[in-house]
């Protein structure tokens, strides 16, 4: 898994990936507000 290098990254869902950043509507940009609301 690909995960955020900082807390800014982690709130904007712009952790770097091999492809690229991920965007805010990305799967893992929803999995970590889901994981953030427990």
């Amino acid at each position: 898994m690909i995960y955020p290098q900082n807390i800014t990254e982690y709130y904007t869902g712009q952790a770097e990936a091999p492809l690229g950043n991920y965007e805010k509507s990305s799967n893992t940009y929803n999995m970590w507000i889901i994981f953030d609301a427990f």
